[in-house]
């Protein structure tokens, strides 16, 4: 199927989504196309509809999926009702917005189906039903709407950092994003924080894994990290894919968090990679 990603970027730093690049990985390890429509003023100027509407028709997306934030919403609203006024097909909406608010996002009635928490496997999941013919209605970790009803399935324990693919970073135009930071590209070793900070998502999503698995906090396995040659393999592909790139910043919530972890990726990091890093402690 050909699957079309939307990622509203407006008014903002120039953001590389971390989620699309992993779902686009997984989507084309299935045999599936894919593509970005990534709305960024930087990179290609205010929101443009007419572009967006021109880019649908040329690739005829069988399915649309947006990635939302909570600032990005107003704008992924907009486009999918423009969206919906000429081209029918799946509107699918994940991302840090709908994990946090599904029901607001279910009562607006923009999007036929919502993937809440991490999505790679659900949507890999849901494209494949789509694609033979099934409404998808019972995939873990997808909301969908029969009628005036929501259908909210539970979400699937987190996913294994281990088992996923290298991200699909040409589904970006990741040389221009690199220009555009003046070469710092960012890059992540792990996901999940053990703190409840009120004004993060991290508590919300622990709760929320934690009511529907059934599972204390500790079992959950919400603290995970990246092999350590894994990420430097993927920094080493960057390097030798991409120019100019200067400084890796790890936008993990807590890259310090474990010590042991920390002074082994240091030194292997001094030893093949070598270039001045920023990380969130």
């Amino acid at each position: 199927m050909n699957v079309l990603f939307i990622y509203p970027n407006l008014y903002a730093q120039v953001g590389f989504n971390y989620g699309i690049a992993f779902l686009s990985a997984i989507l084309k390890q299935g045999g599936h196309q894919t593509r970005l429509i990534h709305v960024n003023d930087r990179l290609n100027g205010p929101l443009d509809l007419e572009a967006i509407r021109q880019q649908v028709l040329d690739f005829r997306p069988e399915v649309l999926c947006f990635s939302i934030t909570t600032n990005q919403h107003q704008y992924a609203r907009l486009i999918a009702r423009s969206i919906r006024s000429y081209w029918d097909a799946p509107l699918v909406a994940g991302g840090v917005h709908v994990t946090m608010a599904p029901d607001e996002v279910s009562e607006e009635n923009d999007f036929d189906y919502l993937c809440v928490g991490e999505g790679e496997y659900a949507l890999a999941e849901l494209v494949e039903e789509l694609e033979r013919g099934s409404k998808g209605e019972a995939i873990e970790n997808i909301w969908s709407r029969r009628g005036n009803e929501i259908i909210a399935n539970p979400v699937r324990p987190f996913v294994r950092l281990e088992n996923l693919p290298r991200k699909d970073y040409e589904i970006f135009d990741f040389q221009q994003m690199i220009d555009a930071k003046d070469g710092w590209v960012g890059v992540m070793a792990s996901r999940g924080c053990p703190f409840h900070c009120s004004y993060c998502f991290n508590h919300r999503m622990v709760n929320r894994y934690r009511k529907e698995l059934g599972l204390p906090v500790g079992r959950l396995g919400y603290i995970r990290r990246h092999p350590i040659p894994d990420v430097l393999e993927e920094l080493e592909y960057l390097l030798t894919t991409y120019q100019r790139i200067d400084t890796f910043i790890f936008d993990d919530d807590l890259f310090t968090h474990d010590k042991a972890y920390l002074t082994e990726f240091c030194r292997e990091y001094r030893r093949s990679i070598g270039r001045p890093f920023v990380v969130n402690a």
